[in-house]
């Protein structure tokens, strides 16, 4: 009785890991709705990512010392963000669950505002030098760090994809270039507009309030906006469809300032 009650408790126990791999495996294999913000209490920020579905939202960065702005790399496994940690601000970056932390810029400046070239191989990122901006790009491996805007130099090929229309920072096309979204401060509060590529057809999207809210920024697949409010009286973040307030949802709930949203990217 003792041998055929062992047999069959190995048998239920190779099943159960089996279907906990199986599991875990297409829980890997389905597309993630996943947003990664910054959010500080008091002074020090850091980097969160949240699952859209599930509202649940985790610390990826821990650390004493100011994280902000992330951006995801186009194939949604790398995050680039700026942090002092090294005592100047500089651009690092991490794996999409906070791990392998490396810094890419010299700790020689003043070094914000991180963005992907559109084939991934290079950040592109804002630095101060002596009173002027201008606009770098270095590669993922921390080579071949050169100006490319500002200064006098005219702009050398690399590609800054941030889906944002030259000149008007608040207007953000859809990933399929046929619908804008954009802020807009009408009838004594702000919105979020939608409207075609032409600009017309502008219809209200959702209200964010009186006070100025984040650019909003289009989910990969184009039926969502996240943007953040102070709606609610805090800084929050919250995710919008194309119907509107009907499909309005508040995603954070933990009073900090949160701020700078972006979708990571379905692949």
């Amino acid at each position: 009785m003792l041998r055929r009650f062992l047999l069959v408790s190995g048998v239920v126990t190779a099943l159960c890991a089996l279907l906990i791999g199986a599991a875990e495996g297409i829980g890997d294999a389905l597309p993630r709705a996943e947003i990664a913000y910054m959010s500080y209490q008091y002074v020090n920020s850091d980097i969160y990512v949240l699952d859209v579905r599930l509202g649940l939202a985790r610390n990826l960065t821990q650390h004493d010392a100011h994280d902000a702005t992330p951006t995801w790399s186009p194939d949604g496994t790398l995050i680039a963000f700026m942090s002092d940690r090294d005592g100047r601000p500089d651009i690092f970056l991490m794996d999409r669950t906070g791990r392998n932390v490396r810094r890419l810029t010299p700790n020689d400046g003043v070094y914000t505002n991180p963005a992907w070239s559109a084939d991934g191989q290079q950040v592109v990122f804002f630095a101060l030098h002596e009173g002027n901006g201008v606009i770098y790009a270095i590669n993922v491996d921390g080579t071949n760090m050169e100006q490319v805007a500002g200064g006098g130099l005219p702009p050398i090929g690399v590609v800054i994809d941030l889906a944002i229309e030259p000149g008007s920072f608040s207007r953000v096309y859809s990933p399929d270039g046929k619908q804008i979204a954009f802020l807009a401060h009408r009838e004594g509060a702000w919105g979020i507009w939608i409207s075609d590529s032409s600009r017309r057809n502008e219809r209200l999207l959702v209200r964010t309030g009186r006070e100025y809210a984040d650019v909003p920024v289009w989910s990969p697949d184009g039926q969502q906006l996240a943007f953040v409010s102070y709606r609610e009286g805090m800084s929050e973040l919250y995710v919008v469809g194309l119907n509107g307030e009907r499909s309005l949802r508040r995603l954070t709930f933990d009073r900090a300032v949160n701020a700078a949203p972006a979708w990571r990217p379905s692949g």
